[in-house]
Formats: structure tokens, C-alpha cells, sequence
């Protein structure tokens, strides 16, 4: 009888899709809740110098921001920062026609782009419980409210737009899912080629949003991963909202058919990371589902 061999099968290489999640740089200062509002000189450098923190490669990155003026030009500037042919002094407009005319330029036919909008980056005060929003806005309670208080009251007064804790994590964790499969998919393609190497194995995606919108998308990983204690520990360390260009950082890491998610963050200097399955991201995809069925009825009556 030949003696049986175990042959182990080599493993793939691992790949990653890492986000960057983080609020805009310093915008015009008026109390105008307007989109088109754009960075001012020192925020375009706080951009600039968060990409070059970042060593963003812009060869395998796209921007993923909220549809306003300023989420846009920082998540430009982040991702080409270092590329002073592109950016120099230039305005939005500028900037996105530059790229369009070099990466087109490269395309035999079609049209691609650097930077794409979705709506669920998008902060929203627009709605009946706007009001309450902006009073817990002006204080230092504003995570307490947004926690204990902001899904209670949308329910009851039939908001369906304005920015509430679990619409929050539940729209960001929609878009980190995405990102998931993405993970996947870019895992399969990566095994067949050399392409990706020189950039580490891994996708960049630098996604840019408001104050105060993803620490809830982070307050309830934590909340459901760590337990609250966790949660109101970095609340407490980000009482006022993260700072401009500040956030966190989630790395969606691929070899073979497995998937470990981590999001890393700060609590003062203090590096912290939490570790979590995809199926965390769909609860509490499912829990804003949830929640927004309790107001449709009431809205429905209405009508």
C-alpha cells in the first residue's frame, strides 16, 4: 500500500479593500445649511496634508462622497494629493474636468470616473425633527440625544429624512457591505494577476461625509461588538464630532473565502481597532429597515 500524502493546497495571496472614512476638511463659514458651501485655503490644505498622511495611491483609489461641494473637494484633494499637476490652486470644477480629460484620455471608448456620490454619506436635517437636531447640535449632549433620544422622536413625529441614530449606522453600514462584496469579487481577480502588487494587493476608497454622522455609524459597531461601555467611551473622546478630515479606518482583508473586517479608530492618542463579521453590518442594515417601517405607516395615514 503506497503511504496516502497530504498535500496542502497553497494559499491565495490576501488582498484589501481599505476605506477611509472621514468627516470633510474646514468649509466657508456662514450658518447656512447649504451644499454648495467649499473648502476654504486652510482646508484645502488639511486635504492635501491628510492624503499625503495617508500615502493615498490614486491608481487603484476612488473618491465615495455625500453629494455636497465641500465632501467632494476634499475627497479629490485627499486622493491626489502629492499629484501637483493636477491640483495646484484649482478650483472643484477645475479639478474634476482635469481628471476627466487625463483618464479619458487613456479609455479607447466610454467614460470613467474618480469619484463617485452616494446619497447615504449625505448628513440630512430636513425634516420635522430638524429643530431638535440643531438644539442637541449646540451642546455637548448631542450623542446622548442622537443615542437615546433621535429614533424615538422621528417615530413620533413622522420624520423620514433627518439624521437619527439608527438611520445613520444603517445607511453607512450599507455602504461598507458594499464594500464587502467588492472585497470578494477583487479578491478572485487578484489571484490571476501581478497588476495589483506594486499597490499592496488592495483598493482605496476614500469616503467623505459630515460631523457627527459616521462617529454613529462607529458608536453602534461598538455598542453591538464591544458592548456600551466601548460605545460611550469614544463618544466621550469625540464629544464635539470628529475634527476636519478625521475619521476611521476600515479594512476589508480577503485570502480565499475568508473575510475579517476591521475598523480602526482613536480614543484621545490611544489606537483602538475592532474586529466584526459582515453579519453585524446586516443587522443593522436590518434594524434601520425595521425602523424605517414604524414611520411609513404614520406617513401613509397622512397622506
Amino acid at each position: 500500500m503506497f503511504k496516502e500524502q497530504k498535500i496542502e493546497q497553497e494559499k491565495g495571496a490576501e488582498t484589501k479593500v481599505v476605506l477611509y472614512l472621514m468627516r470633510h476638511a474646514e468649509q466657508e463659514s456662514d450658518k447656512k445649511f447649504d451644499k454648495r458651501k467649499r473648502l476654504t485655503e486652510q482646508g484645502r490644505l488639511q486635504a492635501d496634508m491628510k492624503g499625503e498622511e495617508l500615502k493615498a495611491q490614486p491608481e487603484v483609489a476612488l473618491a465615495v462622497t455625500s453629494p455636497r461641494d465641500r465632501s467632494m473637494e476634499t475627497a479629490y484633494r485627499v486622493m491626489l494629493a502629492g499629484q501637483d499637476e493636477v491640483l495646484k490652486d484649482q478650483s472643484l470644477e477645475e479639478i474634476e474636468k482635469k481628471i476627466a480629460e487625463e483618464l479619458n484620455q487613456k479609455k479607447d471608448s466610454g467614460k470613467i470616473k474618480k469619484l463617485l456620490i452616494d446619497d447615504r454619506l449625505d448628513a440630512l436635517v430636513d425634516g420635522p425633527l430638524a429643530k431638535d437636531y440643531f438644539a442637541a447640535s449646540g451642546s455637548d449632549n448631542f450623542f446622548d440625544w442622537a443615542i437615546k433620544e433621535s429614533d424615538k422622536a422621528a417615530v413620533a413625529c413622522g420624520d423620514e429624512k433627518t439624521t437619527t441614530y439608527t438611520r445613520a449606522a444603517g445607511k453607512i453600514a450599507g455602504v461598507v457591505e458594499k464594500y464587502t462584496q467588492v472585497g470578494s469579487n477583487f479578491n478572485k481577480i487578484a489571484a490571476g494577476t501581478d497588476k495589483y502588487v506594486k499597490f499592496g494587493n488592495q483598493l482605496e476608497r476614500y469616503l467623505v461625509s459630515h460631523n457627527r454622522y459616521s462617529e454613529l455609524f462607529l458608536a453602534k459597531i461598538l455598542e453591538k461588538v464591544a458592548g456600551e461601555a466601548e460605545r460611550d467611551e469614544f463618544l466621550e473622546s469625540v464629544k464635539n464630532g470628529f475634527g476636519f478630515t478625521e475619521g476611521i479606518k476600515i479594512e476589508i482583508a480577503n485570502q480565499d473565502r475568508e473575510q475579517k473586517i476591521t475598523i480602526s479608530y482613536k480614543v484621545g492618542q490611544e489606537d483602538k481597532n475592532v474586529v466584526l463579521g459582515r453579519e453585524v453590518l446586516a443587522g443593522i442594515i436590518q434594524e434601520r429597515q425595521e425602523f424605517e417601517e414604524k414611520i411609513k405607516p404614520d406617513v401613509d395615514q397622512r397622506a
